[in-house]
């Protein structure tokens, strides 16, 4: 059944920036959704002259809204504020070993209490957080001194990065949560947002790939194959390469617009 063809770029276009790191994936892995924009934060043009791991998602075509994390036969969406925190929470709850979860800003006290429940039933619960904002706030830091008090694995994101703005949840290995909502509760209640549930095993591999590379401090190298485009690796080139393929109508959302050097 054809489509129209729809880019989206959220938590800013500036996976295409050359100094920024993030992961935006692609139609011909998320066949079947459809977004619309997301204001997000307001822009500091100071941004782009540094390094950052961005996670954003960027697609596509026309599908049924998030139904459930279990038994995922294909990519599900979550919209903020429409879906809350159920999706997220029942994601969290459907693991059975082993959890990666890094985010830019954890604030919500329910989402905490979720991750420190599983870490109590012997969940191995991994949480990568960012440090400092370019403003200079640690917001993060009571709740990353709650989590290590508890046992769980928690450190700060790479500091080969300016900030780590990336969120993303890997369920046993199997199943990923690419957001772009912080775990804060406005973006559960008053911020237009979105998240993508995936169990591709290419792109999963892909995303706990990096999450493993950014907690050891090593480089990521990702292949284009898997359907995500990461910055500053390979984003640029397949972002212009999949907007230069369109034939009839190209529709891009933004809250971030940027290839500055």
């Amino acid at each position: 059944m054809p489509f129209e063809q729809t880019v989206l770029l959220l938590q800013g276009g500036g996976a295409l920036g050359p100094y920024q790191a993030g992961v935006a994936v692609l139609p011909t892995r998320l066949n079947g959704l459809r977004l619309t924009r997301s204001p997000g934060r307001p822009f500091n043009q100071g941004d782009h002259n540094q390094k950052t791991r961005y996670l954003t998602t960027h697609d596509v075509c026309q599908h049924k809204l998030w139904r459930s994390a279990l038994g995922m036969s294909g990519p599900k969406l979550i919209v903020q504020p429409d879906d809350g925190e159920k999706p997220v929470v029942n994601f969290l709850k459907s693991v059975r070993k082993t959890v990666a979860l890094k985010q830019f800003t954890f604030t919500h006290p329910i989402l905490l209490d979720t991750v420190m429940a599983l870490h109590q039933k012997g969940v191995r619960v991994r949480v990568m957080l960012n440090g400092a904002k370019t403003t200079g706030e640690r917001l993060n830091d009571p709740f990353f001194e709650t989590m290590k008090s508890t046992g769980i694995e928690v450190q700060w994101s790479n500091p080969s990065f300016l900030v780590t703005h990336e969120k993303s949840i890997v369920v046993d290995g199997k199943s990923a949560l690419l957001a772009t909502f912080n775990f804060m509760e406005k973006y559960f209640q008053a911020t237009r947002d979105y998240g993508v549930l995936t169990s591709d095993p290419a792109q999963v591999a892909q995303v706990q790939k990096c999450f493993d590379c950014d907690w050891k401090r090593e480089p990521f190298h990702p292949h284009d194959d898997a359907g995500l485009a990461w910055s500053p690796e390979n984003a640029r080139h397949l972002v212009c390469k999949f907007i230069d393929g369109a034939h009839k109508t190209k529709t891009c959302f933004s809250v971030i617009s940027s290839t500055l050097p």
